[in-house]
């Protein structure tokens, strides 16, 4: 398993998660399932992530977003269409998470998919291929999650979205070259095959 932890306050966020994206998300259409819901502030991080991807109207699947969230009584179901609807993609999996108190700000990537709703003691099926988790708030009761401060779920929303944005948009721009390259090269050889 790799895994990899950056500060909210590291300046090296978002060029870091764009690296780990690259290392271990290449793929062409990303199929991104961002979990939690609205009515929770600890629990909004995948929702805002989604709706700030939603909002850039990126060459994306998005699922989950503020207006239309996967809470953790939709994971069953989401599952199931998610792999019958992408059987063959890497599903990228956002959401928040309870960690120690030196943790909090974390935001870790890892090259395994996660069980939502473990800080809740919930039972649900693991979901994803790559995960992202921001840690918003102390491992313990589950009530403290109401009284996480929106700036910091806020402010996490926005590097992870902005990071996959960048992700999305490189791999684009190697696409496109890849393909005028090729065009390029199939060109030559007729070119020379005339000659």
């Amino acid at each position: 398993m790799k895994q990899y932890c950056f500060s909210l306050e590291n300046s090296f966020l978002q060029n870091g998660l764009v690296s780990c994206l690259e290392e271990m998300y290449n793929q062409t259409m990303p199929v991104i399932v961002c979990v939690g819901t609205d009515g929770v502030v600890g629990d909004s991080l995948g929702p805002l992530v989604g709706s700030f991807l939603k909002e850039k109207n990126l060459p994306a699947f998005i699922y989950g977003e503020l207006f239309n969230p996967i809470t953790a009584k939709q994971i069953v179901g989401i599952k199931e269409f998610i792999y019958k609807t992408h059987p063959d993609s890497k599903v990228l999996v956002i959401d928040s998470a309870v960690g120690d108190q030196e943790e909090i700000g974390l935001i870790k990537i890892c090259d395994q998919g996660i069980k939502p709703g473990l800080g809740a003691k919930k039972d649900l099926p693991k979901i994803g291929d790559i995960s992202i988790i921001g840690i918003v708030e102390k491992r313990g009761k589950i009530e403290k999650l109401k009284s996480t401060r929106l700036r910091l779920v806020y402010k996490m929303a926005q590097e992870i979205a902005l990071a996959i944005e960048k992700h999305i948009v490189f791999n684009i721009v190697k696409e496109s070259k890849i393909k005028s390259l090729t065009k390029i090269g199939k060109l030559q050889k007729s070119t020379k095959k005339a000659n």
